[in-house]
């Protein structure tokens, strides 16, 4: 079995991870496909209808930049590496090492060499992201999402515990790799195609993050209400609440069309279903209020 240190990653992986990546590959493929279709195959005529010559021309033009920009995906990428490092503060020993210890705490408990470490105030990362162009050039940006609201960064350390093994995860799991955007970098970009597919990785990074996070519930339910909010939620109620699990579930895959992300209570619900974490041990733990170990302790 293929191991990260202490992760299994055969077990932490979902199991219709491989199925689904090589079903969105095909997708990806057939899109690519239809485009040069159109280029070189649209019969003459319909460029003879006024009514929908303009059309024509539009599908021509977008056919031919879906072809023409899979050589960029590479230059594109670089260049969002080179700007999270351009314009992030990088974090280490010497720039709020709080979150540094953190970091490299779960780095050795997965048995890895820790990527870069960036705290990017851009809008456009969200809570988190990585990237990896190599193996030795990888890393990690936290965005301001994540430090909203908070007070002081002892405050959110299990949140912050919880997002960096998440993005471990992405790392190791290989969700920020060439090929993965180069195979399925169109697919990735449609609302109802891409939903089968964040939903098993988002699901293999969770579970990564729960076997390096005993305290992952936390950072999970910093996600459903974040900012200053997740200080005075009470997160054993949140628990029962997502177990409830009772909205319909034709409506909740209607409510995900839109981003195509799995809903924070439905990756908590995975991760109890599974057994990456334990609904009666967290209720029982988050209501006496006593901690759970860090990663560090529990290597």
């Amino acid at each position: 079995m293929q191991r990260s240190g202490k992760v299994d990653l055969a077990r932490v992986r979902h199991p219709l991870e491989r199925v689904v990546f090589w079903l969105s590959v095909l997708v990806n493929a057939a899109i690519v496909g239809c485009a040069a279709w159109l280029i070189y195959m649209t019969p003459e005529w319909l460029g003879e209808h006024r009514a929908v010559s303009t059309l024509v021309r539009s599908i021509h033009a977008a056919a031919i930049a879906t072809i023409g920009i899979l050589p960029v995906l590479g230059v594109l990428r670089r260049g969002r590496w080179a700007s999270y490092r351009e314009t992030s503060v990088r974090l280490g020993r010497d720039q709020l090492p709080e979150i540094s210890s953190i970091f490299v705490a779960l780095c050795g408990a997965a048995g890895l060499d820790p990527p870069e470490l960036y705290a990017c105030p851009s809008k456009g990362v969200g809570v988190s992201t990585s990237l990896a162009l190599t193996r030795d050039r990888r890393l990690v940006v936290l965005g301001p999402d994540l430090f909203q609201g908070m007070k002081a960064l002892g405050d959110r350390a299990d949140v912050l515990q919880f997002v960096l093994a998440h993005e471990l995860g992405r790392l190791v799991l290989g969700h920020a790799s060439w090929w993965e955007e180069g195979v399925l970098g169109y697919m990735k970009r449609i609302p109802l195609l891409r939903i089968p597919l964040l939903t098993v990785q988002t699901a293999s990074r969770d579970r990564f993050a729960a076997t390096l996070c005993p305290e992952a519930i936390r950072g999970l339910a910093f996600l459903a209400s974040g900012g200053k909010l997740v200080y005075h939620v009470d997160v054993a109620a949140y628990v029962r609440q997502v177990m409830r699990d009772d909205t319909p579930s034709f409506w909740a895959w209607v409510g995900r069309l839109s981003s195509g992300d799995p809903h924070v209570a439905e990756r908590i619900r995975h991760l109890y279903r599974h057994g990456f974490l334990d609904v009666d041990d967290d209720l029982a733990r988050l209501s006496s209020g006593v901690p759970a170990p860090t990663a560090a302790a529990s290597r």
